[in-house]
């Protein structure tokens, strides 16, 4: 709806994942990209995390304090497919929630009023897709038939180049990028992958509608616009 207004809005940390963390600071990385807010760059550099954390199982008050499981980054952003520079503006989210929108999985009526608010874009040109799964974990199945429905809607045809979130706890880590590559294929999409942003610890920020170059020969992302305007 924001995005509809022309206002930019922001996919990145919420107050009870990331600010109100049980460990006892925010994840490092998090602290970086949320003083973005605060500094209000000319141009934004979205770099790799070092670590990667796993999701809680435990969420009892004796967790407070305790670290999250955390692991050295081995991967790094990925070019799956790809060369040279693209620039276009940023669109996205969950995938589960974008298919939401488009074909009814948890409510019946959320095709119809997403429809009748005209809350699915319906133009998808210069866009940077970007997108991430769930804490759900969907399966590369299910992965395959939301990236097709998508498709159906013209999203995977238009778009300009993918960005693609870690798959949180690295599960379906290498199967998500064979149903990416595979669907994609038609249309030789531009494709970086393993991204610190969605459902995945830890996580950065990706502003709505704002100017983004890909460099897929050197795996770096840069926002080109500051996050606010000054008037």
């Amino acid at each position: 709806m924001f995005y509809q207004l022309g206002m930019t809005s922001f996919y990145g940390p919420n107050f009870l994942n990331d600010l109100a963390e049980l460990g006892t600071n925010m994840l490092p990385y998090t602290v970086e990209h949320f003083q973005q807010f605060f500094k209000n760059s000319p141009t934004t550099a979205l770099t790799s995390s070092p670590i990667w954390y796993e999701e809680r199982t435990d969420f009892s008050l004796n967790q407070i304090g305790i670290p999250r499981p955390s692991h050295p980054e081995t991967h790094g952003y990925l070019a799956l497919r790809g060369q040279g520079r693209i620039t276009g503006t940023l669109l996205g989210g969950c995938l589960d929630s974008l298919h939401d929108l488009i074909y009814p999985v948890r409510y019946q009526d959320e095709p119809a009023i997403a429809q009748k608010y005209q809350l699915f874009p319906q133009d998808w040109t210069n866009k940077i897709l970007f997108i991430e799964t769930s804490e759900e974990q969907m399966s590369p199945a299910t992965y395959r038939t939301y990236l097709k429905h998508l498709d159906e809607h013209g999203v995977l045809k238009q778009v300009k180049a993918i960005l693609v979130g870690k798959p949180q706890n690295e599960k379906y880590f290498d199967a998500y990028q064979h149903v990416l590559l595979e669907l994609t294929q038609p249309y030789q999409t531009p494709i970086l992958y393993n991204l610190n942003f969605g459902h995945a610890y830890p996580r950065g920020v990706l502003p709505y509608g704002l100017q983004t170059t890909i460099d897929f020969d050197n795996c770096r992302v840069t926002v080109n616009e500051p996050f606010f305007a000054d008037n």
